[in-house]
Formats: structure tokens, C-alpha cells, sequence
């Protein structure tokens, strides 16, 4: 499962729209490393309900990790499920509170613009990604 800070305000199609807006979002950089592994078609959703595309003005704590399980435990998924945190932002708040979860939490690098190949800005390699999935699918 994939679990991100918030929802974007690039998205163009409503509440369900967030990774339909606009190429500069980059959130296709996602699916092309989900695509042909475990992971592909994964059920995703974010630890706070705030629109705002600068995550880094987004606080998230305790609180919404307790939301998160909450929400899992009314769709019937278990608190074991392997939570693939997309970000360091997103990763740091789920370790921070790892005491609610009882499954694995695992990492990715964030799709953004600010991460781009070969680590300059950031640090995206679809491939690289695709790998570290499939090796996450692999171990959970």
C-alpha cells in the first residue's frame, strides 16, 4: 500500500483526479516503476485530507497515522499490509509512530520535479524504483 503526505492541487478531475493534472506533477514517473511488478494497481492514499501541492507546508502527526489505521481497519485491510511510504516527508511520519503500525514501512523517493535521474536535483530513477519494488514485493 502506498501512503503519501497529502493530495496535490494539480488534479483536474475532483477528489479522485490528484495524479490526473497536470505532467509537471510527475506523478507518471510512479506508474512507469509501479508497472509489471506486485505493487502495480496497489491501493494508495495519503496521511492527511489537505490540498496543497508544497507538501513541506503541510504538517502531519500522530494524529493522522491514528486516521490512517482507522481508515484501513474500515476497509477491511489488515495492519500488517507493508506501507510504502512515498517520500522521506511521509517515511519520517510513519517511523515516528511505527508503535501503531504492525506492518512493514517501506520507502521510495518521491516522483516530484524536484527529484530528477542520475541525482541532480533530486534523486529519481525510474528503473532504480522499479527494482527497489519489486525487491520490497519480494521481502513483504
Amino acid at each position: 500500500m502506498f501512503v503519501g503526505i497529502n493530495r496535490g492541487s494539480a488534479g483536474t478531475t475532483g477528489e479522485l483526479g490528484n495524479f490526473h493534472g497536470a505532467i509537471k506533477s510527475r506523478d507518471f514517473r510512479l506508474a512507469a516503476a509501479a508497472y509489471n511488478t506486485a505493487v502495480w494497481g496497489a491501493f494508495m492514499t495519503d496521511l492527511s485530507d489537505e490540498v496543497n501541492s508544497h507538501s513541506s507546508d503541510v504538517t502531519v502527526t500522530k494524529y493522522h497515522v491514528k486516521k490512517l489505521i482507522e481508515h484501513l481497519r474500515e476497509l477491511d485491510i489488515p495492519n500488517t499490509v507493508t506501507l510504502i511510504a512515498i517520500g522521506k516527508q511521509a517515511y519520517n511520519a510513519l517511523e515516528a509512530n511505527k508503535e501503531l503500525i504492525h506492518g512493514n514501512i517501506e520507502h521510495i523517493p518521491h516522483y516530484s520535479g524536484c527529484n530528477r535521474p542520475n541525482g541532480k536535483p533530486g534523486h529519481w530513477d525510474t528503473e532504480k524504483v522499479h527494482q527497489l519494488l519489486q525487491q520490497i514485493s519480494k521481502n513483504n
